[in-house]
């Protein structure tokens, strides 16, 4: 018998068997469209002789909501981008679990609390004029009968732990618990203590939905050395007909049918690397010492300054091969400009050529350490991450141009880079965010400090580095608290080589 959760007086007596399904929940109580015909061809996904994919009408979502059926299942699916594991599966298993079984409880979590308060919710909250007095909060969902849902995030496997459900299927009406369904959505990104604090949660139902990124992790697992204890589904772009297809498309042709993000949000395929990444891990093996012959070259130098708790980063492009000269945590920021200038002598570096092979970051911090280098005679150029990139049509700012530019020659294999783990980390670390105009756009450091990533100090100057010195335009090199100019000559000198230059293009003319 169903139990008194949607109004029953109101459902026709269909309605009311379809409560034992959850794919006749979820399509025909919930109204979310999940197919269950067999697959038929219903398009293509090509440029013209090319063939992306097949389009295909198919019951993918509804054999994933289904498998929950059974006591104790152990679900995960890997899903394309646009397949509704956000908007159909995890609604379609809540609501379905809160519905059959009285005193229950969902307890949904992610790897980003935004995805928890900004998708995963406003989802289930569509579903309001459907699921008549049930009461709707921000981060949680009570039914009549009882049952609950909550929604939340944590970095602390001791916050999840105390989750439990009663063991069997059948429950008095004196019972105080009913099961429990653990929904872990974005799968790929929970911490490994999550995990350990799910394993000793007493469960009946564990449903995991994700992207795919990496081959590392838990759920990267489930489909490898834990698959035997899981019932696997991966639904791929030709699985959705109601995928945006021609989006697809274009990001094929950009990237090519083999590139990991396509892999993933195309295909839902594990790779190597973590969506979203700018910097590909496999393309760092393309930059080693055996892939690149050397090439020797005049030297260019980077400075990263540190805030707070960071490194100060002195990096080191010579012909086509770069390296961290030195990276050290230093509060006292006098004593880390005059390591840098110690550095610099070490190097080769005087006065008199520094402007024209170093560079630094002006940003913050930043500003007032080479502030004091000019003052003592070392004028390095000015590096401003904010400030117009020289392509603005392909980068939002300079911090992007370099990034992407750098990864551009990464991925074409043209350096040598350090066998140096750190450096590889942060070079993998960083994402690119999505923008309607097709520039690119970083993620904030701030962005990537609430994901728990280490601002990327290593990598900046690496990038910088490897920004050849006449890439960097003529900069303003007066110091904001002593307003000298200590470059006037050079630049002065440089106005003139140019004029010359042109002066010399138009006699040939």
């Amino acid at each position: 018998m169903a139990p008194a959760t949607i109004n029953p007086a109101e459902l026709t007596t269909g309605q009311k068997a379809l409560l034992a399904s959850p794919y006749g929940f979820g399509r025909h109580i919930l109204g979310l469209p999940i197919m269950d015909q067999p697959e038929r061809k219903i398009g293509e996904c090509r440029d013209g002789d090319n063939l992306f994919y097949e389009i295909r009408e198919n019951d993918a979502q509804k054999r994933v909501v289904d498998d929950l059926d059974a006591h104790g299942s152990k679900v995960a699916a890997r899903t394309a981008n646009g397949a509704g594991k956000t908007t159909i599966l995890v609604p379609t298993a809540t609501f379905w679990f809160m519905a059959v079984h009285p005193r229950a409880k969902v307890v949904i979590t992610s790897g980003v609390d935004r995805q928890v308060r900004e998708q995963l919710f406003p989802a289930l909250h569509a579903q309001k004029k459907r699921l008549k007095d049930w009461r709707f909060n921000d981060a949680d969902i009570d039914a009549p009968n009882g049952s609950r849902c909550v929604g939340f995030t944590t970095r602390d496997g001791g916050h999840f732990e105390g989750w439990h459900g009663n063991k069997g299927e059948l429950y008095d009406l004196l019972q105080h618990d009913g099961p429990l369904m653990i929904i872990v959505d974005e799968a790929k990104s929970v911490q490994p203590q999550i995990y350990d604090a799910i394993d000793r949660c007493t469960y009946q139902r564990l449903l995991m939905v994700s992207s795919c990124g990496a081959a590392m992790g838990r759920f990267s697992d489930a489909f490898g050395p834990d698959a035997r204890c899981f019932k696997r589904h991966q639904i791929t772009a030709g699985h959705c007909p109601h995928a945006d297809h021609e989006k697809n498309k274009e990001l094929i042709l950009r990237r090519g049918l083999n590139d990991p993000l396509v892999r993933s949000k195309v295909f839902a395929e594990f790779s190597g690397n973590e969506e979203g990444a700018l910097i590909q891990l496999d393309w760092l093996s393309r930059c080693t010492e055996r892939a690149v012959a050397h090439r020797d070259g005049p030297a260019n130098y980077y400075c990263d300054f540190a805030k707070g708790g960071d490194e100060n980063v002195l990096a080191e492009a010579r012909g086509n091969r770069v390296r961290i000269v030195a990276a050290w945590r230093e509060k006292d920021t006098m004593r880390a400009v005059g390591e840098f200038i110690r550095l610099f002598r070490q190097h080769g570096l005087t006065q008199d050529n520094v402007q024209h092979c170093a560079a630094g970051d002006n940003c913050g911090l930043g500003a007032v350490m080479i502030d004091r280098m000019h003052e003592l005679g070392w004028c390095i150029q000015r590096d401003d991450a904010g400030a117009r990139a020289d392509d603005p049509e392909r980068y939002v700012n300079r911090s992007a141009e370099t990034w992407g530019e750098g990864a551009k020659a990464i991925e074409a294999g043209q350096w040598i880079i350090a066998d140096d783990e750190q450096l590889q980390a942060q070079l993998i670390s960083r994402k690119q965010k999505p923008r309607s105009d097709g520039r690119l756009q970083l993620e904030s450091k701030e962005e990537m400090k609430a994901r728990g990533i280490g601002s990327p100090d290593r990598a900046d100057a690496i990038l910088g580095a490897m920004r050849k010195p006449r890439d960097y335009k003529p900069r303003d090199f007066m110091t904001a608290s002593q307003g000298r100019d200590f470059s006037l000559i050079a630049q002065l000198a440089d106005e003139q080589a140019r004029e010359g230059a042109q002066l010399a293009g138009a006699a040939c003319e």
